[in-house]
Protein backbone atom coordinates (compact mmCIF):
# COMPACT_ATOMS: atom_id res chain seq x y z
CA UNK A 1 0.00 0.00 0.00
CA UNK A 2 2.68 2.49 1.04
CA UNK A 3 4.76 1.76 -2.06
CA UNK A 4 1.92 2.59 -4.44
CA UNK A 5 0.29 5.48 -2.56
CA UNK A 6 3.42 7.61 -2.18
CA UNK A 7 4.15 7.97 -5.92
CA UNK A 8 0.51 8.80 -6.62
CA UNK A 9 0.44 11.51 -3.97
CA UNK A 10 3.82 12.86 -5.13
CA UNK A 11 2.65 13.10 -8.73
CA UNK A 12 -0.52 14.95 -7.68
CA UNK A 13 1.50 17.43 -5.65
CA UNK A 14 3.95 17.97 -8.53
CA UNK A 15 1.07 18.68 -10.92
CA UNK A 16 -0.58 21.20 -8.61
CA UNK A 17 2.34 22.89 -6.88
CA UNK A 18 4.13 22.33 -3.62
CA UNK A 19 2.51 20.60 -0.66
CA UNK A 20 2.50 23.91 1.23
CA UNK A 21 0.41 25.53 -1.50
CA UNK A 22 -2.38 22.94 -1.22
CA UNK A 23 -5.61 24.18 0.34
CA UNK A 24 -6.37 22.78 3.80
CA UNK A 25 -9.51 21.13 2.39
CA UNK A 26 -7.36 19.25 -0.14
CA UNK A 27 -5.04 18.12 2.63
CA UNK A 28 -8.07 16.98 4.64
CA UNK A 29 -9.33 14.94 1.68
CA UNK A 30 -5.93 13.29 1.35
CA UNK A 31 -6.06 12.52 5.07
CA UNK A 32 -9.49 10.92 4.66
CA UNK A 33 -8.21 8.85 1.74
CA UNK A 34 -5.25 7.72 3.85
CA UNK A 35 -7.61 6.69 6.65
CA UNK A 36 -9.78 4.71 4.22
CA UNK A 37 -6.72 2.95 2.81
CA UNK A 38 -5.46 2.16 6.31
CA UNK A 39 -8.84 0.75 7.33
CA UNK A 40 -8.91 -1.47 4.22
CA UNK A 41 -5.40 -2.69 5.04
CA UNK A 42 -6.41 -3.38 8.64
CA UNK A 43 -9.57 -5.24 7.61
CA UNK A 44 -7.63 -7.50 5.23
CA UNK A 45 -4.81 -7.94 7.75
CA UNK A 46 -7.14 -8.92 10.58
CA UNK A 47 -8.98 -11.37 8.31
CA UNK A 48 -5.69 -13.02 7.38
CA UNK A 49 -4.60 -13.04 11.03
CA UNK A 50 -7.81 -14.80 12.03
CA UNK A 51 -7.16 -17.54 9.47
CA UNK A 52 -3.44 -18.13 10.18
CA UNK A 53 -2.43 -18.76 13.79
CA UNK A 54 1.32 -18.61 13.06
CA UNK A 55 1.24 -14.96 11.89
CA UNK A 56 -1.67 -13.74 14.01
CA UNK A 57 0.34 -11.79 16.60
CA UNK A 58 2.59 -10.09 14.05
CA UNK A 59 -0.33 -9.20 11.80
CA UNK A 60 -2.34 -7.69 14.66
CA UNK A 61 0.69 -5.60 15.65
CA UNK A 62 1.10 -4.41 12.04
CA UNK A 63 -2.59 -3.45 11.95
CA UNK A 64 -2.27 -1.55 15.22
CA UNK A 65 0.79 0.35 13.93
CA UNK A 66 -1.01 1.15 10.66
CA UNK A 67 -3.96 2.63 12.57
CA UNK A 68 -1.64 4.72 14.72
CA UNK A 69 0.26 6.00 11.68
CA UNK A 70 -2.99 6.87 9.92
CA UNK A 71 -4.33 8.78 12.91
CA UNK A 72 -1.08 10.74 13.30
CA UNK A 73 -1.27 11.79 9.65
CA UNK A 74 -4.68 13.39 10.12
CA UNK A 75 -4.49 14.67 13.70
CA UNK A 76 -5.03 18.40 14.03
CA UNK A 77 -3.08 20.46 16.50
CA UNK A 78 -5.30 21.89 19.21
CA UNK A 79 -5.75 25.66 19.16
CA UNK A 80 -4.22 27.14 22.34
CA UNK A 81 -6.48 29.16 24.64
CA UNK A 82 -5.92 32.84 25.44
CA UNK A 83 -7.07 34.75 28.52
CA UNK A 84 -5.22 38.01 28.02
CA UNK A 85 -2.64 37.30 30.72
CA UNK A 86 0.33 36.72 28.42
CA UNK A 87 1.70 38.69 25.48
CA UNK A 88 -0.87 38.98 22.68
CA UNK A 89 1.85 39.02 20.01
CA UNK A 90 3.35 35.76 21.29
CA UNK A 91 -0.06 34.08 21.45
CA UNK A 92 -1.12 35.38 18.05
CA UNK A 93 2.02 34.01 16.35
CA UNK A 94 1.35 30.64 17.95
CA UNK A 95 -2.32 30.71 16.92
CA UNK A 96 -1.44 31.69 13.34
CA UNK A 97 1.04 28.83 13.09
CA UNK A 98 -1.66 26.35 14.08
CA UNK A 99 -4.59 27.60 12.00
CA UNK A 100 -2.64 28.37 8.84
CA UNK A 101 -1.74 24.70 8.54
CA UNK A 102 -5.19 23.14 8.65
CA UNK A 103 -8.08 25.56 8.71
CA UNK A 104 -10.09 27.19 5.97
CA UNK A 105 -9.84 31.00 6.08
CA UNK A 106 -13.46 31.47 7.15
CA UNK A 107 -12.93 29.19 10.17
CA UNK A 108 -10.13 31.29 11.64
CA UNK A 109 -12.38 33.78 13.47
CA UNK A 110 -14.50 30.95 14.87
CA UNK A 111 -11.38 29.07 16.01
CA UNK A 112 -9.93 32.18 17.63
CA UNK A 113 -13.17 33.11 19.41
CA UNK A 114 -13.56 29.52 20.66
CA UNK A 115 -10.01 29.68 22.08
CA UNK A 116 -10.63 32.87 24.08
CA UNK A 117 -11.34 32.84 27.81
CA UNK A 118 -12.06 35.41 30.50
CA UNK A 119 -11.29 39.05 29.75
CA UNK A 120 -10.08 38.25 26.24
CA UNK A 121 -13.49 36.81 25.37
CA UNK A 122 -15.17 39.94 26.75
CA UNK A 123 -13.22 42.04 24.23
CA UNK A 124 -14.84 40.10 21.38
CA UNK A 125 -18.30 40.67 22.82
CA UNK A 126 -17.86 44.39 22.12
CA UNK A 127 -17.76 43.67 18.37
CA UNK A 128 -21.21 43.58 16.71
CA UNK A 129 -22.20 39.98 15.97
CA UNK A 130 -22.35 40.33 12.19
CA UNK A 131 -18.90 41.95 12.13
CA UNK A 132 -16.92 39.31 14.00
CA UNK A 133 -14.67 38.30 11.12
CA UNK A 134 -11.03 37.33 11.64
CA UNK A 135 -9.65 40.80 10.91
CA UNK A 136 -12.09 42.54 13.30
CA UNK A 137 -11.43 40.05 16.11
CA UNK A 138 -7.63 40.19 15.82
CA UNK A 139 -7.75 43.98 15.53
CA UNK A 140 -9.82 44.31 18.73
CA UNK A 141 -7.53 41.92 20.60
CA UNK A 142 -4.42 43.68 19.28
CA UNK A 143 -5.83 47.03 20.41
CA UNK A 144 -6.55 45.70 23.89
CA UNK A 145 -3.58 43.38 24.47
CA UNK A 146 -0.95 44.33 21.87
CA UNK A 147 2.20 46.33 22.43
CA UNK A 148 0.40 49.65 21.86
CA UNK A 149 -1.82 48.83 24.85
CA UNK A 150 1.21 48.13 27.00
CA UNK A 151 2.74 51.47 26.05
CA UNK A 152 -0.28 53.29 27.53
CA UNK A 153 -0.14 51.14 30.67
CA UNK A 154 3.56 51.84 31.16
CA UNK A 155 3.07 55.59 30.60
CA UNK A 156 0.29 55.66 33.22
CA UNK A 157 2.49 53.75 35.68
CA UNK A 158 5.35 56.17 35.05
CA UNK A 159 3.07 59.18 35.66
CA UNK A 160 1.87 57.66 38.94
CA UNK A 161 5.45 57.08 40.09
CA UNK A 162 6.44 60.68 39.35
CA UNK A 163 3.50 61.99 41.37
CA UNK A 164 4.59 60.06 44.48
CA UNK A 165 7.90 61.92 44.80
Amino acid sequence: MELTAAPRISSLVEQHGTAGSLRPSAVARVGQAVNLAVERFVTVGETIADDYQEIRQGMYEACKEARQAGSVATTKIKVPTYEGKVSWNTYWRQFEAVVRNWREEEEEATSLIAALRGEALEVVRTIPEGSQDYKAVTSALEKRYGDAHLQHVYQAQLRNRKQRF
